[in-house]
């Protein structure tokens, strides 16, 4: 895992794995691709979640902590097992929601009261993902050899 300090300073003090770290610095176009802000496209669930959160709390944009997320539920393609797969989208998803918080915490001039508004939306978004990214995160993967 790293703490990524980069020249553009959009992803700075974010954590993202060794594979998102690696594309991002060794191929920026690939991680870019990745990219597509909050939530996702697949299936009617998600597409909602997506219009519904928007790539903003409250005015702050939390589009870094996305692109993270995005990068690292796309690649790798490939896993040996269903455990190794869950094991890297449950990692994936920690990180998303410990990089939101490290957004919201470190906003400065903002309310505690907002504050910990910001705060329950980066949990309540980390939620959806566990109940409903499933389904995102396993398209287009290969487990054990079998394509999903």
């Amino acid at each position: 895992m790293n703490h990524l300090i980069s020249e553009d300073g959009i992803y700075d003090g974010l954590i993202m794995s060794d594979v998102a770290a690696e594309m991002y610095q060794n191929e920026p176009k690939k991680f870019a691709q990745c990219c597509n802000g909050v939530g996702s496209t697949v299936g009617w669930v998600n597409r909602l979640v997506k219009w519904w959160l928007g790539d903003t709390i409250y005015g702050l944009s939390v589009r870094s902590m996305a692109d993270i997320h995005d990068v690292e539920g796309t690649y790798p393609k490939q896993f040996p097992s269903r455990r190794q797969a869950e094991k890297w989208r449950n990692a994936g998803d920690q990180r998303l929601l410990i990089n939101g918080e490290i957004i919201v915490i470190r906003q400065k001039n903002q309310s505690e009261k907002l504050k910990k508004k910001r705060l329950w939306w980066v949990k309540t978004y980390y939620k959806c993902l566990r109940w409903f990214g499933k389904t995102s995160f396993y398209t287009g993967k290969t487990i054990g050899g079998v394509e999903q």
